[in-house]
This record gives structure tokens, sequence and C-alpha cells, in this order.
């Protein structure tokens, strides 16, 4: 028995070795560029708003389903109301892609919150597209994910009528 739970343990302290040692090798392939933009949104928080001056340019346009936002300012009090509720968010990325100064990140984001889903977490899945500008700031970013699974689905009621409509619209 001691030796079953040795080797066990033995095999697991090895498994997450080579998987942290993995993870850590992934984020050494990353450009300069890619690595600003994961540490910025894993750094994001209500509390230090003032990243976003240093991530985006002053003329920046940032888009996503909930609205246009044009300028830092006005994404910055776009992020300040957002962030302002949030209890736990993090995000797990896919492999960007890269075309000159556009880069394209698929993303999962998990989200704790008491004004959706009853503070229970919230898994949204989206991409995003962001532009450098010459001066190593981002000039464009655009979101693309489903509202619906983000906002209109935590809400009981909303949840009970989307659900009934999906549920039509695959003939059940």
């Amino acid at each position: 028995m001691k030796t079953t739970t040795s080797k066990i343990a033995t095999f697991l302290t090895i498994f997450f070795i080579v998987n942290f040692i993995h993870l850590a090798g992934e984020n050494e392939k990353m450009t300069p560029r890619e690595k600003k933009i994961v540490t910025f949104f894993d750094q994001l928080s209500f509390s230090n708003l003032d990243l976003v001056d240093k991530f985006y340019a002053k003329d920046a346009l940032f888009i996503d389903p909930l609205g246009k936002h044009e300028g830092v300012e006005s994404i910055k009090g776009y992020y300040s109301n957002l962030y302002k509720n949030v209890d736990e968010i993090s995000f797990e990325y896919d492999k960007q892609i890269v075309d000159g100064n556009t880069y394209v990140l698929p993303w999962r984001m998990k989200l704790k919150t008491a004004s959706l889903n009853g503070g229970e977490e919230i898994n949204v899945s989206g991409i995003s597209t962001l532009v450098f500008a010459k001066n190593g700031k981002v000039s464009y970013h655009r979101d693309y994910f489903d509202v619906g699974e983000f906002v209109y689905e935590q809400i009981p009621v909303l949840r009970s009528i989307i659900s009934y409509i999906k549920k039509r619209l695959k003939g059940k």
C-alpha cells in the first residue's frame, strides 16, 4: 500500500512539474506584444485602471457587443463600470494569431459578480482583435463574444425566456 501511494505521489509530482515547464515554455514563446496583451488582461482590475493609459493609445477605439468607446478616457470609464462589481475574474488564452501589428486572441473568461448568476461563476468564450499603433499602444480593440451568454442568460427571468426560444429554434 505504501509503495502504491509513493508511486502515485511521484507520478503526480512529475506530472505537475512537466506541465508547469510546458506552460512556462509556452509563455516564453510569446512575443513581447503577446505578453503585453496577456499581462494587461490578467492584471486589470477596478483598483488599477491606470493600466488602461499604458495599454491604449489616446485616440484608441474599443468596440464590443455592449458598446463603442472612443478615446482612452472613454475606455477607462467603460472598464471602471464593468470592474466595479467584479468579485473574481480570470482568463484562459489560446494561441494568438499575429499578422503585422494585428493580434487575434481567443480567450475564455471566468467571472464572479454578485449582480449576475446569483454570484456563481460565469464562463464566457470570446475573441479579441487588437491593433498596435507605432507608439506600441493599442489603437483598435474589438471583442467578439455572446452577450446573451455573458449577461442575459445570467438573469433568471431572461434565462427562462432565452431557454424557451432556443428550444423552439432547435425544434424541441
